[in-house]
């Protein structure tokens, strides 16, 4: 869920023009906004900078922020989560969060929602994670702890995994090794399979609608009765073996003419 933002011009409630901050706002310059009485509810501002920016009033309640946020007189405000190695993150709201490679080694997760979350990468040793959500939360080798001891929700992105039926539409797997995985009847609509190893996966009877697959490893794979409508196959290696039977290819850039 995108925060709202709003700010205070002239003492009435004013929108902030879209130019002035993305969605998740992370990496943001704000330089000298007048941003006081904005709400930043639930944004996202890793590597954002508001170090010269007027905030008084502001409201950044459930915001996200890490080490390389700046703040004016580097001042976290409150009740804002900072993603930082043994930080107190109890009940934090950090789902559908890009946390690749994100350090919370001894972080307190306690019923931390993560779900949907991208933790491929993630540092995630001597964390307390009783109670938090991983539901559809992406896990890979680099996570840490070893992805085996993590909650049976996560998604585990590794070669050879069992993904039937996952919910992974429009998820970014972009050269995600998943050789001789199972994703039959998986849900990847929209999904970035960019350059993905997908080497004799099962994708029997998966939602490829307007999946990206340039440049995938589809030797091998098993499509049988995929929907592939609108995916783009460009530079996808095939090869004999890979099955497409029955496969539905309307509109599919690159796929093999009957």
């Amino acid at each position: 869920m995108w925060p709202l933002i709003t700010a205070m011009a002239m003492g009435a409630p004013a929108e902030v023009p879209a130019a002035a901050c993305p969605p998740k706002c992370a990496g943001h310059q704000f330089g000298a906004a007048d941003l006081r009485g904005a709400v930043f509810a639930g944004a996202d501002l890793r590597g954002a900078d508001l170090s010269a920016a007027r905030l008084g009033r502001a409201d950044f309640s459930g915001a996200v922020a890490d080490v390389s946020t700046r703040w004016p007189s580097d001042r976290v405000p409150r009740r804002i989560w900072v993603l930082v190695p043994s930080a107190v993150l109890a009940g934090a709201d950090l789902a559908d969060l890009d946390l690749r490679g994100q350090d919370l080694t001894g972080a307190d997760l306690t019923g931390a929602d993560l779900s949907r979350s991208d933790l491929r990468g993630a540092h995630l040793d001597r964390a307390t994670m009783d109670g938090a959500r991983l539901d559809e939360a992406l896990v890979d080798r680099d996570t840490t702890p070893d992805v085996g001891l993590l909650p049976v929700e996560a998604y585990r992105i590794v070669p050879g995994a069992t993904l039937g039926s996952a919910m992974l539409e429009g998820r970014d797997l972009s050269a995600a090794a998943l050789r001789g995985a199972d994703l039959s009847r998986a849900s990847l609509a929209g999904a970035n399979l960019r350059g993905a190893d997908l080497a004799s996966a099962r994708l029997d009877d998966a939602d490829l609608t307007g999946a990206d697959l340039t440049g995938a490893d589809l030797s091998g794979a098993v499509l049988t009765e995929a929907n592939l409508r609108g995916a783009d196959l460009t530079d996808a290696r095939l090869d004999e073996t890979t099955d497409l039977r029955y496969a539905r290819i309307e509109a599919c850039t690159g796929c093999p003419a009957r």
